[in-house]
This record gives C-alpha cells, structure tokens and sequence, in this order.
C-alpha cells in the first residue's frame, strides 16, 4: 500500500513490484507530486544515511474503498513512522489500522529517520498495534522521549505493559535480536555476515517475523529464521534480493 507519481521512477517502481510477483492494486496515483526518493549512503561499514526527499507521492496516500475492504480481510499489516510524516498519510494509515480485524498483526517497526517522527506518532502507532519491532539505538529515544528509565529488558515490559502488545521485539545488528513476550522472553546471538551493505536488512527481518508469527511457529524458531534472512541480506547490494528457498519455508 503506497502512492507513486504518474511519472518515470513510478511506473518503474510498479514494474519492479509486479517482476517481483507482488500486486500492485492497492497503490495510488498522484498526478500532482512526484514518486518518493530516498538516498541511501554506505558508511565505512556498510551501514546506510538515508536522505528521504519530502512531500511525495506517499506523503498524499489517499483512503479508498479498496484501502477499507484490503484492511478487512489482511492477516498482517506491517506500518511505521515515516509514512506518517504527512497529515494526510498518517489519517490513511490510522484509519486502515482501525479497520482490520481484531486478531489481525499490527506490526509497527518504528523505523525512527530524524526529523520525521515525533512522541504522538510513536505513542499512537503503539496503541494501534500489537507487535513493536526496534533496533537498539531506536529504543533508547523511545526510552528517552517516554521517560522510562531501566535497561533494555525493563524498558520493553513498560511498553508492552503500557500498550498492551503481545511482543517487543528489539534487533541489535550484529549482537542479534532479543524478544519480549509477557511470560517469555527470546535472545538470539545472531549470524555472522559479510556486510555489503544493510539497505533492506531490518525490513527483510520483520518480514520473516511477520511469517513465521501467522504460521504460528515457536518463538524461537521465528526468531532464528528472521535473523538468518537479514544476515543474508547483508550480504547482497540493494534493498530487494532474491532469499533462498531453504530461507523461505
């Protein structure tokens, strides 16, 4: 779900989607704003600066009947708080959100790109979902902007306490991920990776995360397939790669 300029990166990018075997129905069209660009530049290690050029096409995500009847019948909804940069986004997203069901995953990976996030967005963002992915250096602003003091294991009982979700689940790049549940709670050392760069990385772990949750795996067998899938992205150029099956199951 997203909005693109009826320009040439737009109709590339819906090409892009549609070889990948991904629908493309429920994107709008903008005549009036061109498609989003993001410039993305490799530190020393690989890790990426992003430079997210505003008041694009996504920032003017329309709602739709399609958009209501999609959010009725989606398993999963994985949202965070850069498309909320914009009034008129952040309604749409607020509103698909309410209209899915209850035993829907709402996975909100906050994905914090200074300066378009701010206390009310995350606060709201929480409230609407029911699974909270972070990285480490994401928590500690979140921790910060809350309030909440404690180390990482006290700070995401408040949040989940506080929200009501049923995971905090915190990445740590190469120190691997930690996951929080109410009665239990998951480390992961992680996979050893030859970092090309970390483009897709964090999105690639929370969409194995999303699949093993929906196919109702052990915790812990979710958490190992998620950080194997973005070890491996890490060592391919680009935000789309192909996974191998092995990875996929």
């Amino acid at each position: 779900v997203t909005c693109v300029g009826t320009d040439e990166p737009g109709e590339a990018a819906l090409q892009e989607l549609q070889s990948n075997g991904l629908s493309t129905e429920a994107i709008a069209h903008d005549p009036h704003h061109a498609t989003g660009v993001a410039l993305a530049q490799l530190d020393a290690e690989g890790k990426a600066v992003y430079d997210i050029v505003a008041d694009s096409a996504w920032d003017h995500l329309p709602w739709t009947p399609g958009l209501a009847a999609l959010a009725a019948e989606a398993d999963a909804v994985c949202f965070g708080s850069l498309c909320q940069r914009s009034e008129v986004t952040a309604a749409t997203v607020a509103r698909f959100l309410e209209a899915t069901r209850p035993d829907c995953l709402r996975i909100y990976d906050v994905n914090i790109r200074p300066p378009h996030f701010s206390r009310e967005i995350i606060e709201s963002s929480l409230r609407l979902s029911n699974v909270f992915k972070v990285n480490d250096e994401e928590l500690l602003v979140i921790a910060d902007l809350f309030g909440l003091p404690g180390a990482e294991e006290a700070v995401c009982a408040a949040l989940r306490d506080r929200f009501g979700l049923q995971l905090v689940v915190v990445t740590k790049g190469d120190k691997g991920s930690s996951i929080y549940a109410r009665f239990r709670t998951e480390h992961h050392p992680g996979h050893k990776a030859t970092v090309v760069d970390t483009v897709g990385a964090g999105d690639s772990f929370t969409a194995a995360l999303a699949v093993g949750l929906l196919q109702q795996r052990d915790l812990a067998a979710v958490q190992a397939r998620a950080s194997a899938v973005g070890a491996f992205v890490c060592g391919r150029a680009g935000a789309m790669c192909a996974v191998p099956a092995e990875l996929c199951v």
